[in-house]
C-alpha cells in the first residue's frame, strides 16, 4: 500500500479495534487462540462498517492484529510482563519524538542557557552531554543505557531516553 493509497482511517480503526478487541478479552472467560480470532473479526467487522474500510482494508487490519497479538501473547509468555512493557519501546520514542517537538518551538537561548547550567552545575565524575570525553564505556544515569566511545568525541544526549548525564564505567566500579 503506497502513501499515496492508504485510507487515512485505517491507523484510528487499528487502535480502535485493539482497544475494542481488549475489552472484549478482559470480559471473555475463553481466551483460546480461536476466541482471540474470533473477536479480532468482530472488531474488524465493527470497524469496517465504521469506517467504511474497503474489504482489503479490513483484511489487512485483521492480519495485523493477528500479528501483533500473537507477538504480544509470545512476549508475554517467554517474559511473563504484560501489555505495558511489550510497548515500552513505542512509549519511549514517543517521548523522544515529542521531546524533539518540544525543543524545536522552544527558545533556542533559553535552550542554551539551560544546557550551560546543566553543564557547569554538574558533578564530579559526571560526564554531561556536549561535553568532549576520552574513549571508553559510559552509562546513562537515567536509563542505565551503555554508550561505547572508540574515540575521543562530543558526548550526544542519550540515544535510548535523551538523558544528558552520564558516568565512566570501569572494572572498579562494577
Amino acid at each position: 500500500m503506497s502513501k499515496e493509497t492508504r485510507n487515512p482511517q485505517v491507523v484510528p480503526s487499528y487502535s480502535s479495534a485493539f482497544q475494542r478487541l481488549e475489552q472484549a478479552l478482559v470480559a471473555a472467560e475463553d481466551r483460546s487462540w480461536q476466541q482471540i480470532q474470533e473477536e479480532i473479526d468482530q472488531a474488524v467487522k465493527f470497524e469496517q462498517d465504521a469506517a467504511r474500510l474497503t474489504k482489503e482494508e479490513a483484511s489487512l487490519l485483521a492480519e495485523w492484529l493477528r500479528r501483533d497479538i500473537s507477538e504480544l501473547l509470545g512476549y508475554m509468555q517467554e517474559s511473563g510482563h504484560g501489555l505495558r512493557d511489550w510497548l515500552r519501546f513505542d512509549l519511549d520514542l514517543l517521548e523522544a519524538r515529542l521531546r524533539e517537538s518540544l525543543l524545536s518551538i522552544a527558545d533556542p537561548t533559553r535552550v542554551e542557557q539551560v544546557r550551560l547550567d546543566k553543564q557547569l552545575a554538574h558533578g564530579e565524575g559526571v560526564y554531561v552531554q556536549g561535553e568532549v570525553a576520552l574513549p571508553g564505556v559510559l552509562r546513562c544515569t537515567q536509563c542505565d543505557k551503555m554508550i561505547c566511545l572508540v574515540e575521543t568525541a562530543y558526548l550526544d544526549a542519550c540515544h535510548h531516553c535523551g538523558g544528558d548525564f552520564f558516568q565512566r564505567v570501569t572494572r572498579r566500579a562494577q
